[in-house]
């Protein structure tokens, strides 16, 4: 049997050659270690003993526990080598009217942009006028921003992938 460091430098292998990114990479990671640990222990004896034991001992949320049924079912296709068969694992049900999302409407969030000042302010404007992430802003480098087409470039967004996004004409004059 591999060590956890052995383990860990393959996981991390095939998943840089998957093309994940680094949150990814790291919460797979997590998931791996908990899960050997958890068979060492003998707290389980397999991968399904593992995901009832999260839904039912240790009360995870349904969508967590997919999570890491994502992470472990990588870990094992892709480190271990042997494929887990479609529809052959038992997952808890996820409510699908728990945790509903809510949005602010478009009255809401002027109110809201409208009590902001300085660059918090025009940070604000830029997210919710191109519709980005706060990561993709937080990444956002001068290079980026090209005022003459009034565009704006994100590179590497969620899914590595990079986009152009037309800049709000409010937010011009102050960019």
């Amino acid at each position: 049997m591999k060590t956890d460091r052995e383990a860990v430098i393959e996981l991390r292998e095939a998943q840089l050659k998957a093309g994940h990114l680094v949150n990814t990479r790291k919460s797979y990671r997590g998931w791996v270690l908990r899960y050997r640990s958890a068979r060492r222990s003998g707290l389980c004896r397999d991968l399904q003993g593992y995901l009832d034991r999260l839904s039912t001992v240790e009360r995870v949320n349904p969508k967590t526990v997919r999570q890491a049924l994502n992470a472990l079912k990588f870990y094992h296709e892709k480190v271990l080598g042997f494929a887990i068969p479609e529809n052959s694992l038992r997952l808890p049900k996820v409510n699908p009217h728990k945790n509903v999302p809510v949005w602010l409407t478009h009255e809401e969030a002027v109110d809201v942009i409208g009590r902001m000042r300085g660059d918090a302010r025009l940070q604000a404007e830029l997210l919710y006028g191109t519709g980005s992430r706060i990561t993709a802003l937080l990444t956002l480098r001068l290079k980026d921003i090209d005022l003459g087409r009034q565009i704006v470039v994100f590179r590497q967004d969620k899914g590595g992938k990079s986009r152009s996004v037309r800049i709000p004409s409010s937010v011009m004059p102050r960019l």
